[in-house]
């Protein structure tokens, strides 16, 4: 069962101004995401600078149909989710959404009362973007990004592939549908 969302929850567009907190999340939850998973080498790239300059890049000029949505409690960024257009090899060129990350600040428990939420608004804006589905990806032992992804309707469909040497899974969810509650 998902836990309610916070009612002070506020879920908008992100804009430049997010930069520092949603690179600040990303790390950290990149990091708590897959350590023992990647490689120490493929963690140590990922840095905060490297993320403020991605994010900055990314909330000034967004490509187009592709979004990053916030989550905000009592003005302070909690969690984002983005997302885009998906390339030919991640969809077998069905023109797909691409769902790329969700990360939400360790300091607020339940996080499932802030993802699912996220979750539910990118569903959304996918929609909104003229998607007929998304498919996404997560790294093999990553077993809380795997049922997080299926609570919120996500399913593998048997696709992987091998980024910097981590198998991946693909999974998808048809925007014709209803997301799962």
């Amino acid at each position: 069962m998902t836990a309610e969302p916070l009612p002070n929850l506020e879920i908008r567009l992100a804009g430049p101004d997010d930069v520092p907190a949603v690179a600040a999340i990303h790390v950290e939850g990149y990091e708590s995401a897959h350590r023992g998973i990647l490689s120490d080498e493929n963690l140590a790239v990922r840095t905060l600078e490297l993320r403020r300059r991605v994010w900055g890049e990314r909330l000034a000029d967004p490509p187009e149909r592709s979004f990053v949505l916030v989550a905000v409690i009592d003005g302070e960024v909690v969690g984002f989710i983005s997302g885009r257009a998906s390339r030919p090899d991640e969809d077998d060129g069905e023109g797909l959404g691409r769902w790329e990350d969700i990360y939400v600040s360790s300091r607020h428990k339940p996080r499932s009362r802030i993802a699912a939420p996220l979750a539910h608004a990118a569903y959304e804006r996918y929609r909104e973007l003229g998607y007929p589905g998304v498919v996404g990806f997560f790294a093999e032992g990553n077993d809380r990004a795997r049922l997080y992804l299926d609570s919120v309707g996500m399913r593998p469909d048997g696709h992987t592939v091998v980024v910097d040497g981590s198998l991946l899974h693909r999974v998808r969810f048809d925007l014709g549908g209803e997301p799962a509650a």
